[in-house]
């Protein structure tokens, strides 16, 4: 997978109410960049690897509101 083109938090986030409580808690498990797959075991850069039942590929999204007027 590549890497983000920019560093974290140079773009504006959405963070949930929850993300920093649950990352202080060590409740969230941040893992490297991930080096291949094999079948459902994913290897990271790393060396480690984990075996996962689903892998969500969130690349980002565009912010819209489209409710509100342009100004002019």
């Amino acid at each position: 997978m590549p890497l983000p083109k920019r560093p974290p938090l140079q773009e504006h986030p959405t963070v949930s109410q929850e993300l920093l409580n649950l990352s202080g808690r060590g409740l969230i498990d941040y893992k490297p960049n991930i080096k291949e797959f094999r079948g459902k075991e994913v290897v990271f850069e790393d060396g480690t690897s984990e075996t996962y039942d689903l892998i969500i590929y969130a690349t980002g999204y565009k912010a819209t509101f489209p409710f509100l007027k342009d100004k002019a």
